[in-house]
């Protein structure tokens, strides 16, 4: 991630906010499943499809823009594409 890149930070920030979202989720389907309860189990797993793709959307996203802004920086002497995941 270029230190400089607003673009990187924004992206960046959204996928730890999935991966943020993504582990509550699970941790409440956990419980949901340990209390026996079928219908919020299945409400949560809903959720936990919907967050996992919107968590690799948001990476892909991220590796997309490192690829397309990033890509010859080293070369270019400003500095080396380097990935934060």
């Amino acid at each position: 991630m270029s230190d400089a890149c607003l673009e990187c930070a924004l992206l960046l920030g959204k996928y730890e906010a999935a991966t943020f979202e993504q582990a509550k989720i699970h941790n409440a389907l956990d419980r949901a499943q340990h209390l026996n309860d079928p219908i919020s189990a299945r409400r949560l797993k809903l959720e936990a499809y919907d967050i996992t793709a919107r968590r690799r959307s948001s990476l892909d996203a991220y590796e997309q823009h490192q690829d397309a802004a990033h890509r010859f920086a080293g070369v270019m002497g400003e500095g080396s594409r380097t990935h934060a995941l």
